[in-house]
């Protein structure tokens, strides 16, 4: 089966000094919410892809924000803080914890359910789902290195990266050309199984919106691959 993409002309959104990563785009397309190094400080930002005026998304301008995205509806961003996960109206507001900091491990990964009321997070080596109102996580599978998961459109997958964490670590090794994979597991709990070699750079895996593919970036050249 063959698969037709195409992409049209870049447009440059921001143009501030320093770094600005881990950009997310709200479901209409109207606003990227970024994290960025402001006075040696990250934090993340909104801005209509258009141009116009940055938001701060939170007025809290002490802890580390990181890994902004948002919620499916386009009225909240989801990011990680103080070694938890935070939502935060998406022109900002007040944050409010999703899944509270624990003595067991920062959350180093999160994301939403494609419903919204569910968040799949990953604390040490184990990926979680979480839900509003429930008593607790629910388990899903191990993994050392679990980073960059999604949902598939379906709610019954979890595609992730495994390996090389300090790819997303704020850190020197940002970004580095290490080795890593993609693997899938069930959304209910399960085996992780691999969908690509374990030899090569493989990130950022995001599925296409009738779930039938996986698209991810692959090799030195972090060009865009397609599975399925």
């Amino acid at each position: 089966m063959s698969i037709s993409v195409r992409f049209g002309n870049p447009t440059q959104v921001t143009s501030d000094a320093g770094l600005e990563i881990f950009p997310s785009i709200s479901p209409d397309g109207k606003f990227v919410a970024y994290t960025a190094a402001r006075s040696g400080q990250y934090r993340i930002f909104v801005r209509p892809v258009g141009g116009s005026r940055t938001i701060a998304l939170t007025d809290d301008s002490t802890a580390e924000q990181t890994q902004p995205r948002f919620s499916p509806d386009g009225e909240q961003v989801l990011f990680l803080s103080r070694g938890g996960v935070f939502a935060a109206p998406s022109l900002g507001g007040q944050a409010r914890a999703l899944i509270a900091p624990s003595a067991t491990g920062a959350v180093t990964n999160a994301a939403w359910s494609p419903n919204g009321d569910q968040v799949a997070y990953v604390r040490g080596d184990s990926l979680f789902v979480g839900k509003s109102g429930a008593l607790g996580p629910r388990f899903v599978a191990n993994g050392f290195g679990l980073r960059n998961c999604v949902w598939s459109p379906r709610t019954d997958y979890i595609a992730c990266t495994l390996g090389n964490e300090a790819y997303v670590g704020l850190g020197s090794d940002f970004g580095n050309l290490g080795a890593s994979r993609i693997v899938v597991v069930g959304a209910t709990g399960g085996n992780l199984v691999s969908v690509t070699d374990s030899i090569s750079l493989n990130q950022s895996p995001v599925w296409s919106p009738d779930g039938q593919h996986l698209y991810f970036i692959s090799q030195g050249t972090r060009d865009v691959f397609v599975l399925g």
